[in-house]
């Protein structure tokens, strides 16, 4: 995301310089780094925000009274495609950060989620109950050219998720067990091979950014908790984190994990920060149910929501009027 800058020419030096201390990321984080999330204030429903790894400079990207989940950058961060209740069934959209216009690309009537773009951007992989079953679907980026990839009838085909060379796909299944495993195939639907074997539930695959190796989530020691595997399904090594978490995403450069987690205490989920082996744990959203972080390089041109940030905008909107400031532009 680039530098904001102040509307309002009146404000002069003084009015960039506090537009810079809101929204320059802090020391370790990329300026083209950008966390895609889902949040809700209390009373509200769920829509799609984007973030700065440390949680700065927050702007909300959809506004609807359906819920909005799950949101996924494309490759280039032009776009963002997510999961909507706003035509009661499940349906992924895409919407374009320049300018917030949004496309139905799945356009069916059964459910449709786990969106997953192609490392071209291409194409998008997709869980869809359009054949009764959960399977594994991929469209064009704008919804054409649909092609069913998996054919379980008696399984749940889920999560998939694209290698960075667009060579193989993981996903989730359960498959002859009452339980989950991760599952890799090629992008025809060919070739499939299941990775892990375990009795405990597997799932939510997510590929490392080079394609060495694949994150996933696990309950095999009692609790949800993130692994990491090669991906021919060897080397399982467990990534601690403070507690059971609801979902993750690599950082561009695979230095760091955004994960969200619930607190006991409040109930609520928040969104959490920390080094991919699990070290410098850092909570970057509070007071607001946010979860379902996704790390990409996109930005989005807004008005910077001043409820995120009300003792920084305070400061701001004395100097630049009450119209804000302009984000990514």
């Amino acid at each position: 995301m680039t530098p904001a800058w102040a509307k309002h020419a009146g404000g002069g030096i003084l009015a960039l310089a506090a537009a810079a201390v809101l929204l320059t990321p802090r020391a370790g984080f990329s300026q083209a780094s950008t966390i895609a999330f889902a949040a809700r204030q209390v009373g509200s429903s769920s829509d799609i925000y984007v973030m700065r790894p440390d949680g700065t400079a927050r702007v909300q990207v959809t506004e609807h009274p359906a819920i909005d989940i799950a949101p996924h950058w494309s490759p280039d961060g032009s776009r963002i495609a997510f999961t909507t209740f706003r035509d009661v069934i499940p349906e992924i959209y895409v919407t374009r950060t320049v300018d917030r216009r949004l496309t139905n690309v799945s356009m069916h009537v059964s459910v449709d989620n786990f969106a997953s773009w192609s490392p071209d951007g291409s194409r998008i992989a997709f869980s869809s109950q359009r054949d009764l079953s959960a399977e594994i679907y991929v469209m064009d980026a704008d919804g054409a050219n649909v092609e069913r990839l998996t054919r379980e009838e008696s399984a749940a085909d889920v999560a998939p998720a694209w290698s960075p060379d667009g060579t193989q796909i993981a996903f989730a299944a359960n498959r002859g067990t009452r339980s989950s495993d991760v599952y890799v195939m090629a992008p025809d639907g060919a070739d499939t091979r299941q990775l892990t074997t375990h009795t405990a539930w597997d799932g939510s695959p997510r590929w490392h950014p080079s394609g060495e190796s694949i994150a996933f989530m696990s309950l095999r020691d009692g609790t949800v908790s993130l692994y990491t595997m090669l991906p021919d399904g060897s080397d399982i090594r467990r990534i601690e984190t403070p507690g059971e978490i609801g979902s993750f995403s690599w950082s561009p450069d695979a230095t760091k994990i955004a994960f969200d987690m619930k607190s006991i205490e409040t109930h609520t989920d928040s969104i959490y920060v920390m080094g991919a082996d699990g070290s410098d744990v850092v909570q970057i959203t509070h007071g607001i149910h946010a979860n379902g972080p996704d790390w990409g390089t996109g930005s989005v041109s807004a008005a910077v929501d001043p409820r995120w940030a009300p003792v920084a905008w305070g400061a701001l909107r004395a100097l630049v009027g009450p119209q804000g400031i302009g984000v990514g532009r």
